[in-house]
């Protein structure tokens, strides 16, 4: 599957990569011969170079998939390859999964991925906009401290609806620690009919 995936993205991949450090990097993890890595320090046509390293690697891919997930790995020290990454592992996981490539795709878009950084107050206050009366419905699927909840919003009715929603997601982050994820508010969110939330803000777009 992964030499696959990798077949499909060689001319992609041998015009953007810089063959040197790449090269280097899967020599030092015996997964090319010092004779290609050699060729890659080479001076000649970027494309060149790279297609020879793709098709050594690639050999590697068929012995053990894992090469593919070293290369990736190497990849990701470089800010300018995380597209390339992403889409890469997208189709291997769509390839391991049985499933066509051109799954969740709309309009030849690429799939978006779920965020993975850090739930902050500014995108919980943008989700609870868009929450508004659902917030209750929604805060009994994640979980919420509604004891402590109550404790947050006064009772005589100053605050907003979409107040008691952000103040609801700041007690279920603050419970739930690292496992309040873009994934988790992801789910409430389709769970309560807001699907298209879900994707506003908890999806890369």
């Amino acid at each position: 599957m992964a030499s696959e995936v990798l077949k499909s993205n060689l001319n992609k991949l041998a015009r953007v990569l810089d063959p040197t450090p790449i090269a280097t990097q899967l020599y030092s993890d015996s997964l090319i011969t010092q004779e290609v890595w050699d060729e890659a320090r080479e001076q000649g046509p970027v494309y060149t170079r790279n297609l020879k390293i793709l098709d050594a690697l690639g050999k590697a891919v068929q012995i053990n998939e894992r090469a593919f997930d070293r290369f990736l790995e190497h990849l990701r020290g470089e800010k300018t390859y995380l597209p390339y990454v992403e889409e890469l592992e997208a189709q291997l996981a769509q390839a391991r999964e049985g499933k066509p490539k051109t799954a969740d795709v709309v309009s030849g878009a690429r799939r978006p991925l779920i965020r993975d950084d850090a739930v902050d107050d500014v995108t919980l206050l943008s989700i609870a906009r868009d929450v508004g009366p659902k917030w209750e419905e929604m805060g009994i699927i994640l979980g919420a401290d509604f004891r402590a909840l109550r404790n947050e919003v006064p009772s005589d009715g100053t605050k907003g609806e979409h107040m008691k929603a952000f103040y609801m997601l700041q007690l279920c982050r603050q419970r739930h620690a690292e496992a309040f994820t873009y994934k988790k508010i992801a789910a409430a969110l389709e769970e309560v009919g807001l699907k298209c939330y879900a994707r506003k803000h908890c999806f890369t777009n």
